[in-house]
């Protein structure tokens, strides 16, 4: 379930604009003006009585900030190395998705958990005593910030050791969980003396009130009244509910069955807390993204084992037809993180609230993604037969008819007890004999159609001979070409991806695959994924002792020549393919040098690129070290040498708890870093943080760093971005191909070291050209020149706001020159606005060059002119082109060269 926090101010915000625009009728004045704005306090924000459209504008992204955060402080609590692990074996790569979906997805995950009947843990099944007092991580699954809220939240709980009357009081009139911040509070802040009453009479016909002050009784009229009470508000008359009523009268607290509760609850506490229902509920809150100072005491389920069993009750006292209830365990969740549960003497009341949430978007969300989820569960686990079914219509069926056609075959072959192989599985062990003595003519059948012995053309055959269809080159490329197209798009259609689509407004059910697969090519960048695999591999090499320095050698010998058959679009098997030459590793490896130093352009169908692509994923130096590496090594045996051997499972978790590592670093990302990325319309997750990160705290490195790699090309490029400085569409062309080549740089140096610390390194000068990109399609530039013969940058905005004038503002720094910041304003078709630097001698050398700008353009020294001048905390807004921004462009130009010509 997607968590929504409270965003009403928002709305409050809207509001806000819209009164300021119009009051009473009558335009209201200029930017600036003040409005009257009621206090309000929310998400830890306040509205003073008066604020600016400025104010409101910054309080509004700082909603967002705010929103982000609470994602990744709940990712921080929530999400263990397990969950991570998950995540990365259905196929998602959890540091590239927004910390809003991956919240999402986890709750889907600690969903099935409960399902299964097993506990769910958040970050332990371990947690105890010991670990509080050691302060020491529990498998290494818990970071010093959270020992520390731990440590403290148990010290509070264990700082009280009874519950007084006064403390009983604080919680029931303020309605407090008990957990072991309210508690503390409680203790030292709640008034003992019980018996100063509050003056007035309750009247018994208003709800929840007795007819005269509670002193006024004696203990057996108070009796008979507080009977007559309990049957008016529908409780039963137990001894228990009398006597929290009783002394609910007693404390002249209100008499209502949620206040009866909670003195049942406060009541049934036995103090001090027992060790392990403290645990406990640290555990359940951890696995539900809480700081266990907020823990709920009296909690022994999480909200999944609650959600689960809402929906079993349902379903037992309810039938679906009767309720025309189209309800999932994620719309309990939904519900019951909204603070709504089951109560099992209104069930109907229950039954309605999810009624009125099937009609909500959040429902119809969850909806498409289950029906995704499951037609993508049902394709991989249905028998490769049904390709043969789905093959003629191929390019126009959509992913529900597929999955229906799946469906259909695989219940065909459940009834008739035939043994098959699956999309996305090995032939099961015990069926497995049957299957192979059934096709082991399928080489000889390749052989006489003077096919290729691969994988998919193998696959091909078995789907004809499962349907009795005639087998020949035309029926064989059709199958292939279609069984291609199904398990490429079932391969990439991970959680976050569909998630993903679905917020988008796609609806992937009704997607033919060609759609869906084009929609999540979009959004990829195939080298960052190519740079986080050959990254693994290398991780991997070195974890494991038992491989030397030869064989390490070989092994990244081969991994690069796969990475190079990929890059270049397989070009070198098609060669082979041509010529009728066999794909060995030693001919493969020739045929790459051939084609490298003559560049000859040769195409291959896609499924035999797919099975390069496909061979390229089985390699793991573990099962390398398994197998005989040789030029004369043909590509099916190496493939079926490496698919027969498992993955070591030790070093698997190794790696992803080293990127659970990498991933969990930035969590506690800076407020300016999220800030940046919002107002640059950039997605926040892990990878564009530390990306951002980059950029902000170590200028111009990133740039450096290409600069050495390829000079050449890379001064063409920051001349070609100079040079377009002063044209918005020139700008954006010219900086894509400094930003595209610089990337491209970086990326053919990563696949050429051999360690992983440095491919590391390089991975995060990527990102940081990667973020540079994005933010550039916001009008932010990171431009890398040359000051002075130091290669430092201009950091480049322009601000588009529909209630204000248009505005550039540019800051650079270097070690001669100092801090410099800008900021021109367009108004009227005039240049205004001003020059700072923390450098006296600079500024003395700007004020000519502001002359040569404009006449309204001020020099002035100031300390930190960064800040001085900062817009980025301005939510930017559409670009509304009611003026040309060019001269802004034009001074920027002009600007940037006043400064390069400065001695």
């Amino acid at each position: 379930m997607k968590i929504t926090f409270d965003n009403s101010t928002k709305e409050l915000y809207r509001k806000a604009v819209n009164s300021y625009k119009t009051v009473g009728g009558v335009n209201a004045p200029g930017v600036g003006a003040e409005i009257e704005v009621g206090s309000v306090s929310n998400n830890n924000f306040e509205y003073d009585n008066k604020k600016s459209i400025q104010d409101i504008e910054k309080a509004f992204s700082d909603i967002d900030l705010k929103n982000n955060q609470d994602y990744m402080t709940v990712m921080s609590h929530q999400m263990s190395p397990e969950d991570f692990g998950k995540m990365m074996r259905d196929g998602d790569r959890p540091a590239a998705v927004p910390p809003e979906d991956n919240v999402t997805i986890l709750d889907r995950i600690k969903l099935e958990v409960a399902k299964s009947g097993e506990e769910v843990h958040g970050f332990t099944d371990t947690l105890d005593k010991e670990t509080l007092e050691n302060l020491r991580t529990v498998g290494g699954n818990l970071d010093s910030k959270l020992n520390k809220e731990l440590k403290d939240a148990y010290e509070k709980v264990t700082s009280v050791d009874s519950m007084t009357e006064g403390m009983k009081k604080y919680f029931v009139v303020n309605d407090l969980d008990i957990t072991p911040e309210n508690l503390y509070l409680a203790k030292h802040t709640a008034v003992e003396n019980t018996g100063d009453r509050e003056s007035g009479f309750f009247m018994v016909n208003e709800y929840g009130y007795l007819a005269k002050t509670p002193d006024s009784f004696s203990d057996e009229e108070l009796s008979k009244e507080v009977d007559s009470l309990i049957k008016t508000i529908g409780m039963e008359e137990t001894e228990e509910n009398v006597e929290s009523a009783k002394w609910l009268v007693n404390n002249t607290i209100r008499v209502t069955e949620e206040n009866i509760e909670k003195v049942n609850v406060l009541d049934s506490i036995s103090f001090p807390i027992k060790d392990k229902d403290i645990f406990k509920a640290f555990a359940i809150a951890i696995s539900e993204g809480k700081n266990p100072k907020n823990a709920d005491l009296t909690r022994a389920e999480s909200k999944y084992d609650l959600a689960v069993k809402d929906m079993d009750f349902v379903k037992e006292n309810l039938t679906l037809s009767e309720t025309r209830l189209k309800m999932t365990v994620e719309a309990n969740l939904k519900l019951i993180e909204s603070g709504i549960a089951i109560d099992t003497k209104d069930l109907e009341k229950y039954v309605e609230e999810l009624k009125a949430f099937e009609k909500t978007e959040s429902f119809k969300e969850i909806e498409e993604f289950n029906l995704t989820a499951e037609a993508v569960k049902t394709v991989k686990e249905a028998p490769i037969a049904f390709i043969a079914t789905v093959a003629p219509r191929i390019e126009t069926i959509s992913l529900k008819e597929v999955a229906e056609t799946a469906e259909t075959v695989k219940a065909k072959f459940d009834r008739a007890e035939l043994a098959y192989e699956t999309m996305a599985t090995e032939v099961r062990r015990d069926l497995g004999d049957s299957i192979k003595k059934a096709f082991q003519n399928v080489d000889d059948i390749l052989a006489e159609l003077s096919e290729e012995i691969t994988p998919e053309n193998r696959r091909a055959v078995k789907i004809l001979g499962y349907n009795s269809m005639p087998i020949n080159k035309a029926s064989v490329k059709e199958i292939k070409e279609a069984d291609l197209k199904v398990r490429e798009v079932i391969d990439k259609m991970t959680p976050s991806k569909v998630l993903s689509m679905i917020r988008k407004g796609e609806k992937p059910m009704a997607m033919t695959l060609s759609e869906i697969n084009d929609e999540i090519d979009a959004g990829r960048d195939e080298k960052l994924e190519e740079i986080e695999k050959y990254s693994k591999f290398l991780y991997k090499l070195e974890k494991n002792g038992d491989i030397n320095a030869e064989e390490r050698k070989a092994y990244i010998e081969v991994y690069r020549l796969f990475n190079t058959l990929e890059r270049t679009g397989y070009a070198a098997v098609g060669t082979l393919v041509n010529q009728g030459r066999e794909l060995t590793l030693g001919n493969l490896k020739s045929a790459a040098k051939t084609l490298k130093s003559t560049g000859m352009d040769v195409k291959i169908d896609d499924s035999t690129g797919y099975f390069v692509t496909d061979m390229t994923d089985e390699l793991s130096p573990e099962r390398l070290k398994e197998v005989v590496i040789s030029d004369d090594k043909d590509l099916n045996t190496l493939y079926e040498d490496l698919t027969r051997i498992p993955m070591a499972e030790t070093v698997e978790k190794a790696w992803e708890a080293e990127e659970y590592r990498n991933f969990r670093q930035t969590l506690d990302a800076p407020e300016e870093v999220v800030l940046e990325l919002l107002n640059s319309n950039v997605p926040v997750t892990s990878e564009n943080i530390r990306g951002a990160m980059g950029l902000m705290f170590n200028k111009a490195a990133a740039f450096n760093t290409a600069r050495r790699l390829n000079s050449k090309k890379f001064d063409e490029d920051m001349n070609a971005v100079e040079e377009a400085l002063d044209e918005k569409e020139a700008l954006a062309e010219a900086y894509d191909e400094l930003i595209e080549d610089s990337k491209e740089a970086v990326y053919s140096e990563i696949i050429e070291t051999d360690t992983y610390i440095d491919v590391k390194a390089l991975k995060n000068v990527y990102l940081q050209l990667s973020v540079a990109g994005k933010k550039a399609k916001e009008e932010n530039y990171h431009v890398p020149v040359e000051i002075g013969g130091e290669l430092t940058e201009i950091n480049l905005k322009v601000v588009h706001n529909e209630e204000k004038d248009p505005e550039v503002s540019i800051t650079t720094s270097s070690f001669d020159l100092g801090t410099i910041s800008a900021k021109f304003t367009l108004e009227n078709k005039k240049i205004s606005g001003y020059i700072g630097s923390n450098n006296k001698e600079t500024v003395s050398k700007l004020e000519k060059a502001a002359d040569n700008i404009s006449e309204d353009i001020r020099v002035i020294y100031v300390k930190n002119p960064e800040n001085y001048m900062n817009s980025a905390r301005l939510a930017t807004k559409e670009n509304v082109e009611t003026v040309s921004f060019d001269s802004l462009y034009k001074v920027s130009k002009v600007f940037l060269q006043a400064v390069k010509g400065i001695k």
